[in-house]
């Protein structure tokens, strides 16, 4: 296993960060060594899409940063043309890699479901690639 470059994209919100996986090697990356436990995971439910990482400076999510994070998870999946795209989210520390399952593969308990129209971010100057 080679390590990726870290190039995956990073989204300072009101109150929090997101960070969204390029590819599998970035999305295994993002969701089991970069997340901590209570950061938010996203993901489009049994669509093929990024792992999406919300983290806050401590306080609870608010709906918007909720909302805001699914939308750019069914964006950077394969159901960015839809509207009402479902999105899991929970938090990190209920996320598994199973043994022996390809990259990015995990399961996951204690979700909650979003259906949401994908929504593209708004690239700023505030926008980076995290290195």
């Amino acid at each position: 296993y080679k390590a990726p470059k870290h190039n995956f994209m990073h989204f300072q919100i009101d109150g929090g960060e997101i960070f969204i996986g390029r590819n599998n090697q970035q999305n295994e990356y993002l969701t089991h060594r970069f997340a901590k436990p209570d950061d938010m995971w996203f993901h489009t439910l049994q669509v093929q899409g990024s792992h999406v990482i919300l983290r806050t400076q401590g306080g609870e999510p608010t709906d918007e940063m909720l909302t805001l994070a699914a939308r750019y998870a069914a964006y950077f999946s394969r159901a960015r043309e839809s509207s009402k795209v479902a999105v899991d989210y929970t938090p990190v520390k209920f996320i598994k890699k199973t043994p022996a399952s390809p990259l990015g593969f995990v399961i996951y308990t204690n979700q909650k479901t979003a259906v949401i129209d994908p929504k593209e971010p708004v690239l700023n100057k505030e926008t980076n690639l995290y290195e």
